[in-house]
């Protein structure tokens, strides 16, 4: 895997504060996943409450089956459903053809009845989870249609739970149909490392369970850490990208990646300030990086450090390196997004409307009119209600 960093500025004013971009990008070679992954160890969680009856289940089992199919001998898999309580219907096994079997019968004897336990449906495959040993990737699926009505209920009750239970593991969230607690699967899956999906109607079910279970057999790298140490007068104040950043010894920060697929490439971009101060002195980050690939499994580190000149007159640089900077504003329309979605669920479509079209004049400004143009069309979409809904296919 390789890491890369570059700032959107690289010559500063030394007699002023200047706020600059940090993109880490992260790149993952192509791996013969087909022929040579890793082991995965799933949980297949699903809500069997009484508006699950019908299509919904019939669906969920069939997608269900459909990833089981998939997997191998030396991938684990169980099953956990919940209602009124949890219940480990299937302790995590290998998957030889014999327990395939065994694991699909159950699967199809699922029926709809009762409340939704997701708290403890959540709880009871995350422990059959840390009972496994060995080096692989570990993954909850939660599969539900409905909001969590026993025991621990909102977004914020549930993710407190996180830091005791999740281990190595990480969560996907499957929220079906807008009865669904949409707020909760989006919050449980970002702070758990996983992937969400708003499933709209039975029928697409599969394929965001085929999605899933592509990006789980391709997994080039896992149990990502990336630290930054800033020194001389340089100082990392938050991440543009959705992701966690906490701090780390030496005054440090470190971001934490669960997975990197064969192939891909993903962009994080972290907001910093630069003092300003003496050219003598070099505003420096140190960047180091700890992963574990997966075939071969074997844990490698790597470490750089970047620079940014104090300089004054001619030498500044007036203007952000323009590939930098596209990064960085998809990043920040990304947020943009998150904050627009959060007004609409107050009620408050004009806000949102105009927070994007307000964004969409600063791409302009900065010479990103595609992104300028995309950005304008998206705040279309916030207007009222009505088109809100309609776009919400597009939106996730």
């Amino acid at each position: 895997m390789k890491v890369t960093a570059a700032f959107d500025y690289n010559n500063v004013d030394l007699k002023k504060d200047q706020t600059l971009h940090l993109v880490l990008t992260l790149t993952a070679p192509k791996l013969d996943w087909e022929n040579v992954r890793a082991s995965l160890a799933l949980m297949l969680t699903v809500d069997t409450s009484g508006s699950m009856g019908g299509d919904k289940i019939r669906y969920a089992q069939e997608s269900l089956l459909k990833m089981v199919d998939h997997l191998s001998p030396q991938d684990y898999c169980g099953l956990t459903e919940f209602n009124s309580e949890s219940y480990l219907r299937f302790k995590p096994q290998l998957m030889t053809p014999e327990n395939k079997q065994e694991l699909k019968a159950m699967v199809l004897k699922l029926r709809a009845n009762g409340g939704t336990a997701f708290a403890d449906g959540m709880l009871t495959s995350l422990a059959a989870l840390r009972a496994i040993d060995g080096e692989m990737v570990k993954r909850v699926i939660m599969f539900t249609d409905g909001e969590a009505n026993v025991g621990p209920a909102s977004p914020d009750q549930i993710c407190a739970l996180l830091p005791e239970h999740l281990g190595t593991s990480s969560i996907s969230s499957f929220g079906y149909g807008k009865g669904a607690n949409q707020d909760l699967m989006e919050q449980l899956s970002t702070e758990a490392k996983g992937n969400y999906a708003f499933i709209e109607t039975p029928d697409a079910a599969p394929k965001a369970f085929a999605k899933e279970l592509g990006g789980l057999l391709s997994v080039y790298a896992h149990r990502i850490n990336l630290t930054m140490q800033p020194t001389f007068g340089l100082e990392v104040l938050e991440t543009v990208t959705d992701v966690t950043m906490k701090p780390a010894d030496d005054n440090g920060f470190s971001i934490s990646i669960p997975e990197l697929l064969s192939e891909e490439v993903r962009h994080l971009v972290v907001k910093c300030r630069v003092k300003s101060g003496d050219a003598t002195e070099t505003p420096t980050l140190k960047l180091s990086s700890a992963f574990t690939t997966m075939s071969p499994v074997q844990t490698l580190q790597t470490c750089e450090s970047l620079q940014v000149a104090r300089v004054e007159g001619s030498e500044v640089q007036t203007s952000p390196t323009p590939a930098i900077d596209k990064l960085v504003a998809v990043a920040q329309l990304n947020r943009k997004q998150i904050e627009a979605e959060a007004m609409v669920k107050k009620g408050n479509y004009f806000e949102a409307q105009a927070c994007l079209s307000s964004f969409s004049g600063d791409l302009q400004r900065r010479g990103l009119s595609d992104l300028s143009g995309s950005t304008s069309k998206m705040a279309h979409m916030f207007n009222d209600a009505s088109s809100y809904n309609e776009s919400l296919g597009y939106l996730k």
